[in-house]
């Protein structure tokens, strides 16, 4: 609801109300109440993931005086300070002031309106009641005044000897059935006015209960000058509101080798900002206005020295942080932010100076976000009502050719895991969300998609393959002395079944230790094992310095049981011969080495983070 007003005459708004204010001039001015007139709607929505910017459409009249426009039912969930008006250029806005107040719902006032109606009808039979006990105890008095003017010429005529005992007789039954008739009378009158008492309570108590339920509405005052007039837009932000991104990913299998990929991307939207939103132009967004668009600055590492530990830490202990003197003009989130990321990134680097030499690889805190903001249009108007359930849109529909493959890990599984590799040629950026799996519309499992790149690859898992199974075999382990060390040689058997009737193409992973660079050890793998390993470039330049081996191989069909496929590899490894191997700080570098592997340091935009479908 708007409502317009032309003449320049003063607003008075109550102390009770808060008041927020916009003001895009210095100019003070002057109008009436404002008068209803135009018209309205919720034109477009951005939605991002938990707030929204709502963008309302009014259609300002032509007038060269200056008019003030009133826009009424802000939702409950409108976001202080966040409301914008802007015009076609001719017209000039003075100022835009949102004032937040308590109000009922319309069934709530509805409610206060009946009950106030039957709190005036229970105050007037209560009223009544307590007037005619008032009388009844009159009649009562009276009646007891009577009995004793009747006593007392009663004993006059006694005295007399002319008393006339029926008359006597008659006026005290008379006497008697009066009092009873009034005493009968007044108890009624009684019960009904503590009846009416309680009801008047009860009532007032479900006003004041309703009179809690009051909830806070705002309204916008806007004031303009339009000579041509023409639309006005004004936005606001709202909570109670955001989207997720979901996926649904059917794979379609061409041949053993090759497949179709449809990637189904939906939103589903939380809608529960207290309006609906008709016929809107929908925009989802991944960007968080809230955050700061300036990006994080490096500072300098300076370092020193100390005699030992101890003294160091004497040192460091005594020397009290300094507060932060930040100009007022500077942003005190970002100065925190910047130098909090340095002095961790700090930290690290003295690490890797006072640790022993070792690979180390590791990537920035900000490494698991989305890979950008993006934005996504929705081609028709759509309607998005105000409820508690989640409501889905689709957004797009894309179709990517890959390579279907088989990826065979004995040391983890038992069977081979069917995963998809991928290109993003649909020329925008994926954003990370959960996804459904299909493969020949077959349901495999749920996975989640990582942040993808435009021309990233990525990989999905498309869950077991239980025709193919495999098992690992140390074949033999001979140790031997050279010299002063000891030299111990292992030999595996990979073993892989195919109980397919056609040719399966496998990727066979296993793994050699990887010897730390401080340690006198060295890990050697054969030279005809060497030969056979993959040659793709992003397994040679990420995964085989790390020791994880990958064959490329096609497995026969029907090959199980005695006529199983065996594929045997060697490695030796050279120590001290007083010295034994151990696995110090194992979990916390394989920790490390997944994070890096899948949060984007792998070159795959989340490495295996895509394996969905059970497969890891």
């Amino acid at each position: 609801m708007i409502s317009f007003k032309n003449d320049a005459l003063a607003i008075t708004i109550t102390a009770a109300t808060l008041l927020h204010s916009i003001a895009l001039t210095g100019c003070q001015t002057n109008a009436a109440e404002p008068i209803a007139a135009g018209t309205e709607t919720i034109d477009s929505v951005t939605l991002y993931r938990d707030q929204a910017t709502v963008m309302r459409q009014i259609d300002v009249p032509a007038s060269t005086q200056l008019q003030q426009i009133r826009v009424t039912d802000l939702p409950e969930s409108y976001v202080d300070g966040t409301a914008f008006s802007q015009c076609e250029s001719g017209s000039v806005i003075r100022s835009t002031r949102v004032m937040t107040v308590d109000s009922l719902s319309p069934e709530n006032e509805q409610k206060v309106k009946t009950l106030a109606d039957q709190y005036a009808s229970l105050v007037r039979d209560l009223n009544n009641a307590q007037q005619s006990s008032t009388v009844i105890e009159q009649d009562l008095i009276t009646l007891e005044k009577l009995v004793d003017f009747s006593a007392s010429k009663t004993l006059e005529n006694l005295d007399r000897a002319t008393l006339d005992v029926r008359s006597v007789t008659a006026l005290t039954d008379f006497t008697m059935q009066r009092r009873r008739q009034l005493a009968r009378e007044l108890h009624e009158q009684q019960i009904a006015i503590e009846d009416l008492t309680k009801a008047i309570q009860v009532n007032r108590a479900s006003i004041e209960s309703i009179h809690n339920t009051r909830g806070k509405t705002s309204e916008a005052l806007i004031e303009v000058i339009s000579a041509d007039g023409g639309p006005l837009r004004f936005s606001y932000q709202v909570s109670d509101a955001g989207w997720s991104p979901s996926y649904t990913v059917r794979g379609k299998r061409i041949d053993q080798k090759t497949a179709e990929f449809a990637i189904e991307f939906k939103s589903v939207i939380v809608q529960n900002s207290g309006e609906d939103w008709n016929d809107v132009k929908l925009t989802l967004s991944t960007a968080q206005p809230d955050l700061h668009s300036a990006g994080p600055g490096l500072t300098p590492l300076r370092i020193g020295i100390a005699e030992s530990s101890a003294s160091s830490s004497s040192r460091s202990s005594s020397m009290a942080p300094k507060e932060l003197e930040i100009p007022s003009w500077q942003d005190q989130m970002v100065w925190h932010r910047d130098i909090t990321r340095n002095a961790e990134s700090g930290m690290k680097q003295i690490a890797e100076l006072e640790a022993p030499a070792e690979i180390k690889r590791d990537i920035a805190i900000d490494a698991g976000s989305d890979i950008s903001d993006e934005s996504y249009k929705i081609t028709d108007r759509i309607k998005i009502p105000s409820r508690l359930e989640h409501q889905t849109v689709a957004v797009t529909r894309d179709t990517l050719p890959g390579d279907l493959n088989y990826v065979v890990t004995p040391l983890l599984s038992s069977f081979a895991f069917r995963e998809a590799d991928l290109k993003n040629t649909i020329g925008r950026n994926m954003i990370a969300g959960d996804a459904d799996i299909y493969l020949d519309e077959n349901f495999i499992g749920k996975t989640t998609l990582p942040p993808t790149a435009a021309g990233q690859r990525f990989r999905i898992g498309f869950g077991a393959d239980r025709q193919v199974r495999t098992r690992r075999e140390l074949m033999s382990r001979d140790s031997s002395v050279h010299g002063g060390n000891q030299r111990v040689a292992m030999k595996y058997r990979l073993v892989v079944s195919n109980y397919h009737d056609t040719v399966i193409p496998i990727r066979l992973l296993d793994r050699i230790p990887l010897a730390m660079q401080n340690e006198s050890v060295s890990v050697t793998l054969a030279t005809d094992t060497a030969n056979q390993l993959s040659t793709d470039p992003l397994y040679l330049r990420m995964q085989r310095p790390t020791g994880i081996l990958r064959w490329d191989l096609e497995i026969p069909a029907e090959r199980f049981g005695s006529d199983a496929f065996d594929f045997e590899y060697q490695f030796t490894i050279e120590l001290d011969r007083e010295k034994r191997i151990v696995g110090d700080r194992m979990f916390e570098q394989m920790r490390s080495d997944y994070r890096f592997e899948n949060t984007g340091g792998g070159g795959f935009g989340g490495g295996m983070g895509g394996m969905g479908g059970g497969s890891f």
